[in-house]
């Protein structure tokens, strides 16, 4: 099968040479567009303006690898945020990228202080007077006394099933020794080397899903 069948997806990773942006920047697109010479599209305010200076200028620092293909760009897109959230992208110096793919979107942005797209504008007075012309006039529907007197009666004389319930003794050293019995069993880590507690928890961040496993693997593909 050609990688660049314009038919298949992928999820890619960038590696950039300069010293201005972070090294890495994980996303997903059509194949058939990494062959054209496409890096990505960074949208961030944080790295944006960076990002399209050195793509421009100095096309050569970045280098652009497939690392899983797809029949469907939604495929594609839930990889690529099963990637970035394992990596903890977001978070991290290693990655430009600044938000986590979302198949309706993107999610987990910074858009504190500067890194807000709206960062530094102001509405001009044209703008505001259109606002304020729309709100004029709106107003909370009244409720009518009619209705008001059949909500109350509605509720009217209504006991909540817990009232005067009063839990034993027997009952609360029943629930106490449940809970200092419990005790979670530690598993260790053989990509991370941690030893950790909970099965949910491990299968979640750990094992196959360990973020270490997973740079590994797209660094390999690098290499």
């Amino acid at each position: 099968m050609n990688i660049y069948d314009d038919k298949l997806f992928c999820v890619y990773l960038t590696t950039y040479l300069g010293k201005r942006l972070p090294m890495f920047y994980i996303g997903s697109t059509s194949v058939s567009r990494i062959s054209t010479g496409y890096h990505g599209t960074v949208s961030s305010r944080k790295y944006k303006p960076i990002w399209d200076h050195e793509i421009k200028t100095s096309p050569e620092l970045f280098k652009t690898y497939p690392i899983k293909t797809f029949q469907t760009r939604l495929e594609a897109t839930k990889y690529e945020n099963f990637i970035q959230k394992s990596l903890n992208v977001v978070k991290s110096e290693m990655y430009i990228n600044q938000s986590l793919a979302n198949p309706n979107g993107y999610c987990g942005m910074d858009v504190s202080g500067r890194n807000n797209p709206m960062y530094g504008m102001k509405m001009s007075d044209q703008t505001k007077e259109k606002i304020r012309s729309k709100k004029i006039g709106v107003k909370m529907p009244l409720r009518s006394q009619e209705y008001r007197n059949q909500v109350s009666q509605r509720f009217k004389g209504r006991i909540s099933p817990t009232k005067g319930m009063i839990t034993s003794d027997i009952t609360k050293k029943r629930i106490s020794e449940a809970k200092l019995g419990k005790k979670a069993a530690i598993k260790h880590c053989p990509y991370c080397g941690r030893d950790i507690g909970g099965e949910s928890n491990f299968l979640r961040w750990h094992g196959d899903s360990c973020k270490l496993k997973v740079l590994a693997s797209a660094t390999c593909l690098v290499g």
